[in-house]
């Protein structure tokens, strides 16, 4: 029997120390609907909270707030990802991060 219901994988703990993040470690399914709070990657614009949520596999929600600022309006908005590692998905956080990606709103026409 396993000692704990889920944990980061061990690949992937380099990559949370670069995030700042905080590796985890769950004993029971308990907390897995609503998350485990790995910390915050932020900049002086960007703020990027992240979670995990582990089932038989890690998935991960990301809740980026960009404060307004001259060339940009603010938004907060939700990242959700499928399952993978964090390494899958730490170039995605980064450019967000340094404001080199954007999600905006459009009306499509026909």
């Amino acid at each position: 029997m396993r000692d704990c219901y889920a944990e980061t994988y061990p690949w992937d703990i380099v990559v949370y120390h670069r995030l700042g993040l905080r590796p985890f470690k769950m004993k029971t399914a308990k907390d897995r609907d609503k998350g485990r709070y790995l910390g915050t990657i932020k900049n002086g614009v960007i703020s990027i909270r992240v979670y995990v949520f582990p089932m038989s596999a890690q998935f991960f929600e990301f809740r980026v707030k960009r404060k307004k600022t001259k060339y940009r309006k603010g938004q907060n908005f939700k990242i959700k990802t499928g399952s993978g590692s964090m390494a899958d998905y730490e170039s995605v956080l980064e450019r967000f991060k340094n404001d080199m990606c954007v999600i905006e709103n459009f009306k499509e026409t026909k």
